[in-house]
């Protein structure tokens, strides 16, 4: 089932993109030509794709201002039954959500996600979007891979000898610094013109990093109570599996810098 209304107007060469685009975020009284126009941006390839991909135009603000075009009582106006419309609805802010995620533009997706509520898509769903699965399973590779140095364990072993607050302090560092580091140096030169742009995708990776970090910690403590022992897992020892979670993260970080050059929240 196509996204929205099947139009290849923006694949003749003799379109005028520009004025088009104009046209189309000055008033709202062409919604069959703006769902075109959102539908030949999620296609590779297309002219209104590539226009946005080499940054002729800005692709968040030029999202949320076109969005509109979906909304329920214009799509029922052609004729569709309810299902249908939340369906169309459904399938083009997911898509959406997904394009902009995997180009940097968090804020906008955030926008993208609050519509959502129309579909009565259920609350995960429409947060699935923004858990990071991929700094997930980077962070079990990295667990993994802890487990079987053993240099990497008496490190960290060492490490959990400092004192509570250095302990803290460390897993912090190994949390929170990959995250800006990775932004940094991976995130488009374009991207990178407004700290708030940069703090609003840090805070979603940042979130995400504290929860895996808990998620992996807790893991280990339930293993090593389980087991019984004090060789690899050293159970009871708080400061062991919250450095042993944040150093699986930050080996998470760089399996995913390795995995694929794109925003970490892309989908996979």
């Amino acid at each position: 089932m196509s996204m929205a209304y099947e139009s290849d107007i923006f694949d003749d060469p003799k379109c005028d993109l520009d004025a088009t685009r104009s046209r189309l975020l000055a008033s709202k009284n062409h919604p069959d030509t703006a769902r075109d126009w959102l539908k030949a941006l999620l296609t590779d390839g297309s002219p209104v794709n590539e226009a946005y991909e080499t940054g002729r135009y800005k692709l968040g603000k030029d999202v949320q201002d076109l969005v509109w075009a979906f909304d329920g009582d214009l799509l029922k106006c052609d004729g569709r039954a309810l299902e249908d419309v939340r369906e169309i609805q459904l399938r083009a802010y997911s898509r959406l959500m997904n394009f902009l995620l995997a180009n940097y533009e968090y804020r906008a997706a955030s926008a993208i996600k609050g519509m959502l509520r129309h579909t009565h898509e259920r609350w995960w769903l429409r947060n699935r979007h923004f858990l990071l699965w991929r700094l997930l399973a980077g962070a079990v590779a990295g667990n993994i891979a802890l487990g079987g140095s053993s240099t990497w364990r008496e490190a960290v072993v060492a490490l959990s000898l400092l004192p509570a607050c250095g302990v803290i302090a460390v897993s912090l560092l190994l949390i929170f610094l990959p995250a800006l580091a990775t932004e940094l140096f991976q995130a488009p030169r374009h991207m990178l013109h407004k700290w708030s742009e940069i703090m609003a995708r840090l805070r979603i990776v940042w979130t995400n990093a504290l929860g895996i970090v808990a998620f992996v910690g807790v893991f280990e403590w339930l293993v090593a109570l389980n087991l019984r022992t004090n060789s690899w897992l050293v159970a009871g020892n708080w400061k062991f599996h919250l450095l042993s979670a944040s150093v699986s993260l930050a080996i998470g970080y760089v399996v995913n810098v390795i995995w694929r050059e794109r925003s970490i929240a892309g989908p996979s």
